[in-house]
């Protein structure tokens, strides 16, 4: 959304000025949201459901029986095609979707991408989070020295200098 919107929307700004690494910001941002919202669903057990995304994705329509019993409506298995059919006021929301027209799981899991160090270090800030939602834990590495960083991007320069040379 970032990318689409040419910056970041305001409520992200306090984030990326303390941690100025994007991924590490909106870590922290996921880590303060998610937390609040289940400390908020522990609060409120008769007024709140817990769904995760990941649950969403794979079984949409078991999900959305479960959402509508919750409040108390006769679940219609038609609801989420027609949903997914009519895209409606499209407002600020997940811009992803608005050109799909079936649910599906190309988002989930999309952080396995990433460098071990990068998913290192951003499971530092989400293990703790990620236990409390039922997730499976991240592989934490050892950090590198700085001589192991510095031989590293030594040979960085050298393979792209390979490259532009060819």
């Amino acid at each position: 959304m970032c990318d689409k919107n040419g910056g970041y929307l305001s409520e992200l700004h306090q984030y990326i000025k303390r941690y100025p690494r994007p991924l590490e910001a909106f870590s922290h941002i996921w880590v303060d949201l998610t937390e609040a919202i289940h400390h908020f669903v522990k609060r409120h057990p008769k007024n709140a459901l817990l769904i995760r995304y990941e649950d969403l994705t794979a079984e949409p329509l078991a999900t959305m029986q479960t959402i509508a019993e919750f409040i108390g409506e006769n679940w219609e298995p038609q609801w989420l095609d027609n949903a997914l059919q009519k895209p409606g006021n499209l407002g600020l929301g997940d811009w992803k979707t608005y050109g799909k027209s079936q649910v599906d799981t190309t988002s989930v899991g999309r952080w396995h991408h990433l460098s071990k160090s990068t998913i290192s270090m951003l499971g530092k800030i989400c293990n703790p989070t990620l236990k409390i939602c039922g997730y499976p834990l991240v592989d934490i590495i050892d950090e590198r020295s700085s001589e192991e960083a510095n031989r590293r991007y030594e040979l960085g320069l050298m393979i792209n200098a390979m490259r532009t040379s060819s």
